[in-house]
């Protein structure tokens, strides 16, 4: 039994699923973050449109994945246990609740990260501790482990909870886990390509281009998560003015908001 490994099981919101055929959200498999904001939980819109996107898990970064802006209590603690060498390892597990187009949803550990204790930094920016990666494990939907049952069971739904929690209870099930997650196919540098590709859709010079153009032309408008975003919730308040332009020039008048939802 490793008892000298910890494990941090945080959340974060990722994007639903979209039609096969979508030309801007082009694979499925991958459990993204939401960097697009279509993440609708319990009636309320994602906090994250507030703050102009998802931060974590930021597997995309050029140095190394890192932790950051998100559960500030955690990323604290982290760093104590670090600073007290309790623990020769320590790792984030990311689980997430995935929608799909058929209304289901299921619950998943789809990934990690193994904390590097030698890059642990305060963000200059945020006055924020700033966790990286020295290992990285991102799966496809098809080998995430689905942990619907175990939620249900325990109820355990906003929970952020860890190796220590109810005495260690769980410390075992989070080493099966990671131990589950070694043996699958590591899609990484998948999951880095499409974040960026996205990211560069949604803040920069390919967006200006208009890229929802080719939404215009899709058959499954109708049933799309990314129309029914900016339609229903209204959330192209909440975009930066370049991108709130266009999607008002080519949905707000349009399409009407009842052909949408």
């Amino acid at each position: 039994m490793d008892r000298t490994s910890y494990f941090y099981c945080l959340s974060y919101f990722s994007l639903p699923e979209f039609p096969s055929d979508c030309k801007i959200v082009k694979d499925n498999s991958l459990i993204l973050r939401d960097i697009l904001c279509c993440y609708k939980k319990n009636g309320d819109y994602n906090p994250h449109i507030y703050w102009g996107g998802q931060y974590d898990p930021h597997y995309e970064y050029e140095i190394a994945p890192q932790f950051k802006m998100c559960h500030k209590p955690q990323r604290n603690r982290i760093k104590k246990l670090i600073d007290s060498g309790l623990y020769e390892k320590i790792f984030i597990i990311f689980r997430t609740n995935k929608k799909y187009l058929d209304k289901s949803n299921k619950h998943y550990v789809s990934g990690y990260y193994e904390i590097d204790p030698n890059k642990v930094i305060i963000d200059p920016d945020y006055e924020d501790v700033t966790l990286y990666s020295n290992n990285t494990v991102f799966v496809g939907d098809d080998q995430a482990i689905d942990i619907s049952d175990f939620l249900k069971k325990t109820g355990m739904y906003i929970s952020r909870f860890n190796s220590e929690t109810h005495g260690g209870k769980y410390h075992d099930q989070f080493l099966s886990y990671i131990n589950i997650l070694n043996k699958m196919d590591n899609r990484i540098n998948d999951y880095k390509r499409e974040t960026i590709r996205l990211e560069k859709i949604f803040k920069y010079y390919e967006f200006e281009e208009g890229n929802y153009k080719i939404c215009s032309k899709c058959t499954n408008i109708k049933i799309c998560p990314l129309v029914k975003r900016i339609k229903y919730y209204k959330l192209y308040h909440n975009l930066p003015i370049k991108i709130s332009e266009i999607i008002n020039e080519y949905y707000k008048t349009t399409y009407d908001i009842e052909v949408l939802i």
